[in-house]
């Protein structure tokens, strides 16, 4: 909900922008080409995962090119590598008929790092020669490479009796193993993707949000798309 919310702001003030600055946008006619390099933050998070989802940071680092087929109407495209995946915590509480309480925690942690390629159409508003917004949306591919990707979990049991505490804790089922397996995630990735972004001369920042729409696990009766909300700074050649 928060992100939708905030799309619909940030498309409504690009549009407000876009109505009270096109007279001025036609007297700045800028480079047909255009070059980006970009780094910055992911936020990552993945649909239909078991437990409450945790803060988990990436990063990313890669450029984009930019042509203009129609006056500030452009396409793009680019190479990045960029890492994704999600961080979870599970919890069940049992209670017995003799009121000994168990309660059952686990800790899932998942990473795989990405080659990608953005495939978009986007438009650039120029406000002055040196001030400029652009959207841009479309569609994304990737794969994932190497093994340096980890997939873990650590479980913990907790026995508590009444008025005691607690009476037994020691770890439950704890592994460590390669994100891209036959058992975890395919390599395979792609989706939808949109960002807004704002430049001052050769200076950038973009606000971007990929909305994975395959099912990268491998995992019998489970779903995992990728969400990724990411902020990256850069410079224009």
């Amino acid at each position: 909900m928060r992100m939708k919310f905030i799309l619909k702001i940030s498309l409504w003030v690009f549009s407000l922008l876009l109505i009270n600055c096109l007279p001025a946008n036609a007297q700045y006619p800028k480079k047909r080409m255009t070059a980006d390099f970009r780094m910055g933050m992911n936020y990552p998070q993945m649909s239909g995962t078991r437990g409450s989802e945790q803060f988990k940071m990436g990063l990313h680092i890669g450029g984009n090119v930019n042509y203009k087929i129609i006056g500030n109407f452009q396409v793009q495209t680019g190479f990045y590598v960029t890492k994704k995946g999600y961080k979870t915590y599970q919890r069940e509480v049992h209670e017995s008929e003799n009121n000994v309480v168990r309660v059952d925690e686990g800790w899932y942690e998942a990473t795989g790092n990405y080659i990608q390629m953005p495939f978009n159409i986007g438009y650039e508003l120029y406000v002055t020669q040196r001030i400029a917004f652009n959207i841009n949306g479309g569609v994304y591919a990737a794969y994932g490479y190497g093994n340096k990707g980890k997939t873990k979990y650590k479980g913990l049991i907790t026995t508590y009796k009444p008025n005691e505490y607690p009476v037994y804790a020691y770890p439950n089922d704890q592994f460590e193993e390669l994100t891209f397996s036959d058992t975890r995630w395919k390599r395979s990735d792609y989706g939808l993707n949109g960002s807004i972004g704002f430049i001052y001369d050769i200076y950038t920042i973009n606000f971007n949000y990929e909305h994975g729409l395959c099912n990268v696990t491998q995992e019998r009766l489970q779903g995992l798309k990728h969400r990724v909300y990411s902020v990256s700074l850069g410079f224009r050649f």
